[in-house]
């Protein structure tokens, strides 16, 4: 709409040729752009489109929703939820210098939070009535 009021609010109502100048150079301005952006957006979502298909990211991303924590994976393609009323506890490990929280399900399943801050899971854990252990697990493989 703005677009529509710019160049109307422009166009020549004189016959003097110097009327006719802001006009024109307002189109020389805004047809290239829009140009762009035609040929533009659409190429970027196909490239990130291949790029999704061929090079998915490896690691799992954590999100924080209202109903709990969902992981999404690119590789497997999938989102796993983990409810609030399934979470029986949080601690926070620390594995090879790396300390991250882990909320324990009601199964005894672990479930590692990588990306997401410790002082963000002890308030979601105070909100929701979830225990929450400050002390620190050294996890070590074997």
């Amino acid at each position: 709409m703005k677009l529509a009021q710019v160049i109307l609010s422009n166009m020549p109502n004189n016959r003097s040729p110097l009327s006719w100048v802001v006009f024109i150079l307002i189109l020389l301005v805004m047809i290239p752009i829009l140009l762009l952006m035609i040929i533009l957006i659409p190429l970027m979502l196909i490239i990130n489109m291949i790029k999704l298909k061929f090079f998915p990211n490896k690691t799992p991303k954590n999100f924080i929703t209202p109903f709990g924590f969902a992981r999404y994976s690119q590789v497997d393609r999938t989102v796993l939820n983990y409810p609030w009323h399934d979470i029986e506890k949080a601690e926070i490990w620390n594995q090879e210098g790396d300390t991250f929280p882990v909320i324990f399900l009601r199964s005894g399943e672990p479930v590692r939070l990588k990306g997401i801050t410790s002082e963000q899971i002890k308030t979601l854990c105070t909100q929701h009535g979830i225990m929450f252990y400050e002390e620190v697990v050294i996890v070590q493989d074997v």
